[in-house]
């Protein structure tokens, strides 16, 4: 993994430490990670750059939960902090 690989699941990861006392919907996550992808018209070329961001904030928050770092439900698609699994 190269520096920039880490980058952006640290910014998930501290976005979700600032916000440890809710759940934080995926969508909200997409808009912190990507703001200006939202204010973009949405043409062909706009979907497909929003669909590309969307896939790479959710890989992440797998990533994350694998690690046992946060707790996604995939049901509400939320996601939280997981303090019990910090050291």
């Amino acid at each position: 993994m190269t520096v920039n690989s880490y980058r952006l699941p640290a910014k998930i990861y501290s976005y979700l430490s600032g916000n440890q006392d809710r759940l934080v919907p995926f969508e909200e996550l997409c808009i912190f990670v990507y703001p200006s992808s939202n204010e973009a018209q949405r043409t062909n070329e706009n979907f497909s750059t929003e669909a590309e961001y969307q896939t790479r904030v959710m890989d992440i928050l797998i990533f994350l939960s694998d690690l046992n770092l946060i707790t996604l439900n995939q049901l509400t698609d939320e996601s939280s902090i997981n303090l019990s699994g910090r050291n």
